[in-house]
């Protein structure tokens, strides 16, 4: 059997701030009987090709490669792979996703769900909860319920853990 590469080590999840560089290790092994070149790849989640590396692995050796990316500028949640690519054989013998998180630097708050109508009597307090996402780190959002006429008729702040929901509740 010719050679054949796998992917035996790689990052599942890294984080990287927007813009910035990230590293990390791919360790690939030849599972195949005979030495070989490898070219190890990686995709950006636009399917790009942003890097490569190659080596000549023997028969039941591994290689480590270290690599070093830039993030995007926009922060999200992105999905790259990395390929073992054999140029012996002109295949891409194994593969593998990892997932990239690029938080926001700061709170970055959104209301996901909200009531569109609140029915109540005049001058008779009244409750609202409205569902906020944190896309940053942990920060504190101020929610503000205003009336027909844009006075704030109610408001209050919560501390919100990053990447989660929280209801948060405005008398």
């Amino acid at each position: 059997m010719p050679a054949h590469f796998t992917i035996i080590g790689g990052p599942s999840t890294t984080t990287a701030t927007p813009g910035s560089q990230f590293s990390f290790s791919v360790v690939v092994k030849n599972d195949g009987d005979a030495s070989g070149t490898v070219d190890v790849r990686i995709r950006d989640h636009n399917n790009v090709l942003v890097d490569s590396q190659s080596a000549s692995v023997d028969a039941g050796a591994q290689q480590s490669f270290d690599f070093t990316e830039t993030a995007p500028s926009e922060p999200g949640t992105y999905q790259w792979k990395i390929e073992a690519y054999n140029t012996d054989t002109i295949t891409v013998d194994d593969y593998m996703y990892f997932t990239l998180e690029v938080p926001y630097e700061n709170p970055y708050f959104q209301i996901v769900t909200y009531p569109e109508t609140v029915s109540t009597q005049v001058r008779k307090e009244f409750t609202v909860i409205v569902t906020v996402h944190n896309y940053g780190p942990q920060g504190d959002v101020e929610v503000r319920i205003k009336d027909h006429e844009g006075n704030i008729a109610g408001r209050t702040t919560a501390s919100v853990f990053g990447g989660t929901d929280q209801d948060v509740e405005v008398k």
